[in-house]
């Protein structure tokens, strides 16, 4: 699964546009909401880190993560770790048995909604779960006054053409006001401690 931390941090960013472009779609004409649609909840994390790893396991965006590195970037993208979580759009879609085939998570980064996280599992697949929920997010989004959604895919990505066909438009990705600080802790014998800028 991509790690959204290689999507946010400029550093490693600007390294990989070529890879993994930044898109653009005005929410005017996307918004459609769906019935099989819901909110995501916190007790709804498990049961999509492990529809993550399932999504994305044998995939171009597959870097070998677990269930734990799963639910960790759930847990840290929900507590903003990567931008304010627009959590009315963290969307999932619902099978018949009521068990989660699809979802969505967005959040606000570069000042823009972004499409963190749109995973479905295999085996439903060429069904429209990602564009129901990308229409449902943009109805959301739009509500919300919302005016575009933004997503990064990797060029070779299949779903590029699914975002392509829904008015996703590749864009040079907004430059951030100032270049965040990495600091790093460490704790000398003595029990002080120190942070040093990387």
């Amino acid at each position: 699964m991509p790690r959204l931390r290689e999507q946010a941090c400029p550093r490693r960013y600007a390294d990989r546009m070529t890879e993994r472009p930044y898109l653009v779609a005005p929410l005017e004409g996307l918004a459609e909401a769906d019935a099989r649609v819901r909110k995501v909840n916190d007790s709804d994390f498990a049961e999509l880190a492990e529809l993550m790893v399932e999504a994305y396991r044998g995939t171009v965006d597959d870097e070998g993560g677990d269930l734990k590195d799963a639910l960790g970037e759930l847990r840290r993208t929900a507590k903003g770790h990567y931008g304010e979580p627009m959590r009315d759009a963290w969307l999932a879609l619902l099978g018949e048995d009521g068990s989660i085939e699809s979802a969505i998570v967005v959040t606000e980064w570069r000042h823009r909604p972004f499409v963190a996280f749109l995973f479905t599992h295999p085996r439903f697949k060429g069904k429209g779960h990602a564009t129901a929920l990308l229409k449902t997010a943009a109805s959301v989004l739009a509500n919300a006054g919302e005016k575009d959604l933004s997503l990064i895919v990797t060029r070779s990505n299949p779903a590029r053409e699914l975002y392509e066909s829904l008015g996703f438009t590749e864009r040079e990705a907004p430059a951030l006001e100032t270049e965040p600080v990495v600091a790093t802790l460490s704790v000398d014998e003595t029990g002080g401690s120190g942070a040093e800028r990387v």
